[in-house]
Formats: C-alpha cells, structure tokens, sequence
C-alpha cells in the first residue's frame, strides 16, 4: 500500500482528524492482517519443508542402514570365498591334486619298471579265417556216437 502525503494537520477539525486516524487504523488493521496471513502462509509452508526434510532424513537413514547391510553381505560372501575355511578347502584341494600328481608319476615309473623287467608279449596278429560251411571244398562229417 502506498502513503498518500498527510495533509496539514493543524488546518483540519477535530472530526477530519479523527477519520484520518480511523483510515490510519484501517490502514494498518489490513497491513497487520496482511502480514499475519503472510506469516501463517510462511509458516506453513515451513512445515511442509520441515516434514519434506524429515522425510528425506529417514530415506537417508534407510538407505544408509541398506548400504551398510549390503557391506556386511559382501564381506560375508568374500569371508565364504576367500575365508579361512575357504582357504583351507583350496589347500586341501591343492593338497590333493599334489597327490594325485605325485600318484600318477609313481603309477608312471611302476609300469614303466615293469615294462623292462617284464615286458609283455604282444599278440601276434591272427590270420582271417572264413566261416565254417562257406567254403563247398570241405567235407563235414558229422560225429556221433553210432559211427
């Protein structure tokens, strides 16, 4: 609202007077009011900030706790991986294929001891034979008992 200049206020009565207090009371009647309605505006939008923020604090506070148990799942899995227990099946499993190794290189050298020491006649290869009956040039006989 703008100030309208006052007008001399020694050359006005006492109820011209008055009627300027008047419209300066109504004047600042609806400027206080304007400005309480403001407030009360500021106010609640403040709240609605407030609880917009709180919000966003408890979504934080979700994630982070999500976060941290995600961690905690991670490391639990790489403890499964790559733990002790976990070492220990590969040490065993290192273990046992150092044995299987070591196994078969004695498997090796025995058969190959035994191959020198005795080695194994290799089987002469068999002529082919035809079938019996096939060939007509062949008399069969029959053997039984009343011959």
């Amino acid at each position: 609202m703008d100030c309208a200049p006052l007008p001399d206020l020694d050359s006005l009565d006492r109820e011209a007077l008055l009627d300027l207090i008047r419209a300066q009371e109504q004047q600042h009647a609806s400027l206080v009011a304007a400005h309480d309605a403001e407030i009360r505006r500021l106010e609640s939008e403040l709240d609605a900030q407030r609880q917009m923020v709180s919000e966003q604090a408890d979504e934080l506070d979700s994630r982070r706790a999500r976060i941290e148990h995600l961690k905690l799942m991670v490391e639990k899995f790489r403890h499964m991986i790559f733990g002790r227990k976990s070492e220990k099946l590969v040490l065993k499993l290192e273990q046992m294929e150092f044995e299987l190794e070591e196994d078969e290189t004695t498997q090796a050298e025995a058969e190959a001891i035994a191959q020198r020491v005795s080695p194994r006649k290799e089987a002469k290869p068999r002529s082919e034979r035809k079938p019996l009956g096939t060939d007509p040039a062949l008399n069969l006989r029959s053997h039984s008992g009343g011959h």
